[in-house]
């Protein structure tokens, strides 16, 4: 319950976009060290969490999609890890991603893709 209350806080906008944006950060980094299962739960309730606010939160949704992908990836669910992916605004976002890292990411989007087909 502290936990969703404290979300609820930082996202509802009462907390400063720089002050969450920190917070966020500092947990996604912690989540990520704990065990497979249960770091997806983690990554995927901030992740719904972050939604809200894309536009303030679009490094750390980011940050979380990827990391999900490399957890389906590694659990051999190809099209999670893809859908995961998928999910990352690359062409209609604040941010401008290089051309080299958008390029990176579609292809690999396409390879997973091609790996759950195959399997």
């Amino acid at each position: 319950k502290q936990w969703y209350q404290r979300r609820v806080a930082i996202t509802a906008g009462s907390v400063s976009v720089g002050v969450s944006r920190k917070v966020f950060s500092h947990v996604i980094s912690r989540v990520k060290s704990l065990p497979s299962n249960l770091c997806l739960e983690y990554c995927t309730t901030l992740t719904e969490a972050l939604k809200l606010r894309l536009m303030s939160f679009e490094d750390q949704i980011t940050e979380l999609n990827q990391h999900m992908a490399d957890l389906y990836e590694a659990k051999k669910d190809y099209s999670k890890a893809a859908s995961n992916l998928s999910a990352i605004p690359l062409e209609n976002s604040q941010k401008n991603y290089s051309k080299a890292f958008t390029t990176q990411m579609y292809l690999k989007i396409a390879h997973l893709y091609l790996e759950g087909r195959d399997s």
